[in-house]
């Protein structure tokens, strides 16, 4: 995740690249992540310990990656400059407004 200029985008527009970035960041991970866990689960008796051990390893490198993602300076940055361009109240209805898309 690169840092955004200040100027580059509005609070809005700054609020739809972070989610879409976080989204992107965090499926891919997520995704195998599930696949593995789903394999362990119902292809564990047919599994030699090697496939298990694998299955195993990429569950554990997606969780760090997506510790990684959120613990770079970069999303931090990112978040610490929406936070600064939207007062409280606007925060408050923007999340909410966050939300209800994503529910609808």
């Amino acid at each position: 995740m690169k840092p955004v200029a200040e100027s580059e985008l509005n609070p809005q527009e700054l609020i739809d690249w972070l989610i879409s970035t976080i989204a992107h960041e965090l499926r891919t991970p997520l995704t195998t992540i599930l696949a593995s866990a789903e394999l362990l689960e119902y292809y564990q008796d047919k599994c030699s310990e090697q496939q298990k051990k694998q299955y195993l390893k990429q569950i554990k490198i997606s969780i760090l990656a997506i510790r990684e993602f959120l613990d770079s300076e970069d999303f931090a940055a990112n978040l610490q400059k929406l936070a600064d361009q939207i007062s409280e109240p606007e925060r408050v209805y923007q999340l909410c407004q966050i939300l209800r898309k994503d529910y609808e």
